[in-house]
């Protein structure tokens, strides 16, 4: 039977959780935490006994990940914008040191640079996933005289864009 635990972001809890699973015997664990370089999990991953594949991180040598190719997607994504006349594009995700992040970061830089467009990083912003932040900076930088033309974001953070404009 399936089990779904959510920690909400918070340290303790994720190591509270990841050892109650593994003391139940888990068959295995599918795994999102952050930040991915947080040590305290990864010896507790390691040392879990039980299968772990890690999504949306960079797959480390010790277990498997799931990743979706989001540089190449947001790299696309970003193109199309520019290529319809979108000069000032706004990018919002989570902090860099998450892969998804990192790597939407990537592909909407890639896009830019391909295309010899200039990029405003004033547009770039990269502090978190949640829809509070969405619609802070959104309403922000609507406010600003030079406002995007479009805004690229996902997950949580979408229903605060749209809840801001």
């Amino acid at each position: 039977m399936p089990l779904i635990a959510i920690s909400g972001d918070k340290h303790a809890r994720e190591i509270n959780l990841l050892n109650a699973l593994t003391g139940r015997k888990a068959d295995g664990l599918l795994v999102s935490h952050q930040p991915e370089d947080d040590a305290d999990l990864h010896a507790l991953f390691k040392n879990a006994q039980i299968p772990i594949v890690l999504v949306e991180h960079e797959q480390p040598d010790w277990t498997d990940a799931v990743l979706v190719n989001h540089r190449d997607a947001m790299r696309r994504a970003t193109e199309y914008l520019l290529n319809i006349g979108h000069q000032r594009i706004a990018l919002l995700v989570g902090l860099p040191n998450l892969f998804p992040s990192r790597e939407r970061i990537a592909g909407f830089d890639a896009a830019h640079n391909a295309l010899g467009i200039s990029l405003d990083t004033a547009l770039k912003k990269t502090d978190s996933y949640l829809a509070e932040y969405g619609y802070r900076e959104t309403m922000l930088l609507f406010s600003s005289p030079k406002s995007p033309t479009a805004i690229i974001a996902g997950g949580p953070l979408l229903s605060g864009v749209l809840r801001a404009r």
